[in-house]
């Protein structure tokens, strides 16, 4: 999908709040780290040196998700982090 100018506009006159996770919050995010781990899950909380991710836990042996877990990463270990943006309809 290329990004045509009236979204390259609203991307441009949007108002961006002051802590960037705030993007992310209660999202489904992909972070991924300086080590070059991936998880994925709902950033639910930022604190001032790490954030809280919620993830799916599988089993070593099974592809079935087996329960839910908390993970908190420090941010001076992520790399960088993404997640979808859906695109409005016409």
């Amino acid at each position: 999908m290329a990004i045509d100018k009236a979204r390259l506009d609203y991307y441009k006159n949007y108002d961006y709040p002051v802590h960037a996770y705030t993007f992310f919050h209660n999202k489904f995010t992909k972070v991924h780290l300086l080590d070059g781990k991936t998880f994925s899950g709902y950033l639910i909380k930022e604190y001032t040196y790490e954030i809280l991710l919620i993830v799916n836990r599988k089993s070593k042996d099974s592809d079935t998700i087996n329960a839910e877990g908390r993970i908190m990463i420090p941010k001076h270990s992520i790399k960088y982090v993404e997640n979808t943006i859906k695109a409005k309809s016409k």
